[in-house]
């Protein structure tokens, strides 16, 4: 008797590719993107896990050594401590080496800041 198998998404594949701790990293910043932003549509882009909302939200990038997170209109985002990086006109990013950095409360405030922003940049 054959059983169904469940089918895994773009996004499970790229994440069961990865080798810990890049992949512990990676799967913490999924389910916190999850729960910042419920209805942002998850697909795989430009070979990474992609997020969209009105527009281009966030993304999971690992690299050897490091996870990024993208965030596509990053510029508007409150950095008090000054962790974000990137001097593009728009996008914003920071770096995970650890599991232990990952900051939930801070993604999350952010992940809600963009989602508002991509919003406002879409109705605008």
């Amino acid at each position: 008797m054959k059983t169904k198998s469940l089918k895994m998404s773009g996004v499970d594949l790229y994440l069961e590719k990865l080798k810990p701790p890049i992949k512990d990293i990676a799967i913490a910043l999924r389910g916190i993107v999850k729960e910042a932003a419920p209805k942002a549509e998850e697909s795989i882009k430009w070979g990474m896990p992609v997020y969209m909302s009105d527009g281009l939200l966030c993304s999971i990038m690992a690299a050897k050594g490091h996870v990024s997170f993208i965030f596509y209109n990053g510029i508007g985002l409150s950095d008090p401590k000054g962790l974000l990086e990137g001097s593009g006109k728009k996008m914003k990013s920071i770096k995970f080496r650890e599991l232990k950095d990952v900051k939930r409360s801070i993604l999350r405030s952010w992940i809600k800041q963009a989602a508002k922003i991509d919003a406002l940049t879409i109705q605008g």
